[in-house]
């Protein structure tokens, strides 16, 4: 259960995080003009690049922590130097393409705010992900509350309605989340064995750089579709249309549990758990979210609400990123060939976590290209098709990765999804869908004040849960074990604190 727990505590979190990181998103999109907007998830994408010196150790961080090594003063020495590498590349980004977008260098260089702070929560993260994982989801709760309540300070209490501040608010959130972070895996602070993990993080960051290079080819969207389009806007509406996504991805957090558990000895039944878990609510909210996308834009923005089917393209593939990230997990999770040694190079680049740099090697180019050519097809077709656009080459990319991944973690591991038993998930949905969607018809279109949609998407999303619980109940035998476990648990908990009497 403690895999399961940990997963719980985790999705816990970031749903929360997710919710109030939503809250955000609706504060500046009804506050920010369109096109500022737009520039914020651009601003978004070359903080992305620049935290790249910083993504070369932390995986590494992160494994090392989980065995229970002492890697926080190590993690904290070599993170300054790599913070200063950071500063530099997003310096010259926002010099060198301030003018083609229409931005000013001066807003874009107010991104530093944010830059600095995320880059060292980063680093508190991949620490914290190793060795005390539920306590990730706690910092992204941490982190998006201070957000919301710095950004409505500045932003209402203040009318400082402006990028600056946006980015000022966000600068904090991410402190105070490396502070709580730093505090919570103070058990791996240490003698400061530098030398030690230097040259391991070191050798590791050749791959890891490779890795990140090829990744980057995915963050380059944003900044494609600014210089193609010349403008923010249809990044604005793309960018809204991923808030419906986001709220799919936050069930991934159900299976942060797997990846320790894999590296300190766990397997496949593990890895069973974790997937089926997930599946529980991964797979109703991507039904209810593409049911309910036009409410969920209009909560954003109600200018957004026709990017609606780009919108439940980005669910879909964030459902389908949920699965690729299980397959990912079983891979790597399970290589152990830098257990208690220091591999060389070569052993890295031909190990399974290197897999994923051949991926975004091949999949990197032809997104962009892709990209490129939707976009230019829906050039003369309007804003809401060009960010539909955008969303479809997302998912075609999506599914191609899956499938890779699928096919070698069954190679590697073993490991097949069994369809008749996630058979129940899909089935119980469809009911749910239907109620939300007669429900939906029978109230009408999304107001636009505010409080009214926030209203009727929380009847619809409760009818809606309601529905699926109660079908999903009937069907699985695993759903009735998983409630009975949960319901003991909870009965441990209760007991230990006093809020139940001990059955004597």
């Amino acid at each position: 259960m403690k895999l399961r727990l940990t997963g719980a505590v985790a999705f816990s979190a970031a749903l929360y995080a997710q919710l109030v990181g939503i809250l955000f998103s609706v504060l500046i999109a009804r506050k920010l003009s369109t096109t500022d907007f737009g520039l914020w998830a651009y601003v978004g994408a070359l903080i992305s690049y620049s935290l790249t010196p910083v993504g070369l150790v932390g995986g590494w961080i992160s494994r090392d922590a989980a065995r229970g090594e002492k890697v926080m003063y190590p993690s904290l020495m070599v993170s300054s130097f790599l913070v200063a590498s950071g500063l530099t590349i997003y310096i010259a980004a926002s010099t060198l393409t301030h003018s083609q977008i229409g931005a000013g260098l001066t807003v874009l260089l107010a991104g530093l705010l944010i830059l600095v702070p995320n880059a060292l929560a980063n680093i508190a993260t991949a620490i914290a992900s190793g060795y005390t994982p539920h306590h990730v989801g706690l910092g992204s709760m941490l982190f998006e509350t201070v957000k919301l309540v710095s950004a409505f300070t500045f932003v209402v209490l203040l009318g400082l309605s402006t990028l600056p501040f946006v980015f000022l608010a966000v600068g904090i959130g991410h402190a105070s989340s490396m502070l709580f972070l730093l505090y919570a895996a103070k058990g791996t602070a240490g003698r400061l064995d530098l030398k030690k993990y230097l040259r391991k993080w070191l050798r590791g960051s050749i791959v890891n750089a490779v890795m990140i290079a090829s990744g980057l080819l995915f963050t380059a969207d944003v900044i494609l579709i600014s210089l193609l389009t010349g403008g923010t806007v249809v990044t604005a509406y793309w960018q809204a249309a991923t808030v419906v996504g986001l709220l799919v991805n936050a069930s991934s957090y159900l299976a942060a549990g797997l990846y320790p558990r894999l590296l300190s000895g766990g397997g496949l039944g593990d890895a069973d758990k974790s997937l089926h878990f997930t599946l529980t609510l991964a797979v109703p909210i991507l039904f209810g979210s593409i049911a309910l996308s036009d409410y969920i834009l209009s909560i954003v923005n109600p200018v957004y609400s026709v990017a609606w089917m780009a919108a439940s393209l980005m669910a879909l593939t964030y459902f389908i990123g949920i699965i690729m990230g299980m397959y990912n997990t079983l891979i790597i999770g399970t290589e152990q060939f830098d257990l208690d040694r220091v591999p060389a190079v070569k052993e890295y680049l031909k190990s399974r976590l290197a897999l994923g740099v051949y991926v975004n090697a091949y999949t990197g180019p032809l997104y962009l290209s892709l990209l490129a050519v939707m976009l230019l097809l829906s050039r003369d077709a309007g804003i809401n098709m060009q960010a539909t656009s955008i969303s479809a080459a997302k998912l075609a990319i999506a599914l191609i990765q899956t499938a890779i991944y699928r096919r070698y973690a069954k190679t590697f591991t073993g490991f097949k999804m069994n369809l008749r038993e996630v058979a129940p998930y899909f089935v119980s949905s469809l009911p749910m869908t239907l109620v939300v969607l007669v429900l939906k018809h029978l109230i009408g279109q999304p107001p636009q004040q505010l409080i009214l949609v926030l209203r009727g998407a929380a009847v619809l999303s409760g009818a809606g849960a309601l529905t699926y619980f109660a079908v999903l109940y009937c069907l699985s035998g695993k759903f009735r074990l998983l409630v009975r476990e949960a319901i003991q648990t909870v009965r441990v908990y209760t007991t230990r604190f006093g809020l139940l009497p001990r059955h004597r």
